[in-house]
């Protein structure tokens, strides 16, 4: 008897999704910053912030540290990246939720003592389409 094997269609791969690809196995892109392939259109740079004080940032969070405050409420410490810069972020009690961190964020606010203070902020999604 001869042996047959079905060969199963390849769907068309974009450049995008192969970016996807590679983030969800290996945690990072290794061409590229993330935000480069999925935001590629943003104005909002930290170092645009850096120079001007206050205003939109968005980022990818590398180093987190969540802390208690006095009145037992909860606040974090987000170091957040892009491929001009990386910044420091305080999110106050009032703005900290667990879903406000995610893979890339929005984050407005004002620059005090070298860090951003965060007004508001918004977890973004990592999306190949």
């Amino acid at each position: 008897p001869q042996l047959t094997e079905e060969i199963p269609e390849f769907s068309v791969l974009t450049e995008k999704n192969n970016y996807h690809d590679q983030l969800h196995t290996l945690t990072f892109i290794p061409d590229h910053h993330v935000l480069e392939v999925f935001y590629p259109a943003r104005q909002e740079k930290i170092d645009h912030l850096q120079t001007q004080g206050s205003g939109s940032i968005i980022g990818t969070p590398v180093c987190r540290r969540v802390v208690l405050t006095k009145k037992q409420r909860l606040m974090s410490f987000v170091t957040i990246d892009d491929e001009t810069a990386t910044c420091e972020v305080v999110l106050f009690p009032k703005l900290y939720t667990k879903n406000a961190i995610g893979p890339v964020m929005r984050i407005s606010g004002r620059m005090q003592d070298g860090s951003l203070i965060a007004d508001s902020c918004k977890a973004l999604p990592l999306s190949p389409r």
